[in-house]
């Protein structure tokens, strides 16, 4: 029993401490709240963990036409995001180091909140 009550603690802090480090993190950027809550955006950052070409990615998002994609790209390259770099004739993005923090600290917090339950938070 108490260690069922040690681990509802755990999770606890984990949830309150995984989501005050993403806050804190989007208070120190706040260009990114936007970026938050899209789930579009979230998927393309996760998929540009390694570099892509603008083919690669448009297989694997087959229902977002090709400029769309572009303005995309575009928009999380100048927030810092995203990078790019050309190679032979093509372009690839990747993820930026900021763009691997957030990822790392959307996900670690989305994890924590998986685990522990939104009550933890009191939403």
């Amino acid at each position: 029993m108490q260690n069922e009550a040690n681990s509802s603690s755990v999770q606890s802090d984990s949830v309150e401490n995984s989501y005050r480090e993403l806050m804190h993190f989007i208070e120190k950027y706040p260009v990114l709240f936007p970026i938050l809550h899209s789930t579009l955006f979230i998927q393309i950052l996760r998929y540009l963990k390694n570099a892509k070409d603008l083919i690669m990615l448009g297989s694997v998002f087959p229902y977002i036409e090709r400029e769309d994609l572009l303005e995309i790209l575009a928009l999380l390259e100048k927030i810092g995001l995203v990078s790019r770099f050309k190679a032979t004739n093509k372009d690839f993005y990747y993820l930026t180091d900021l763009g691997k923090r957030f990822i790392e600290l959307y996900d670690k917090t989305r994890l924590a909140i998986l685990r522990g339950g939104l009550k933890e938070l009191k939403v």
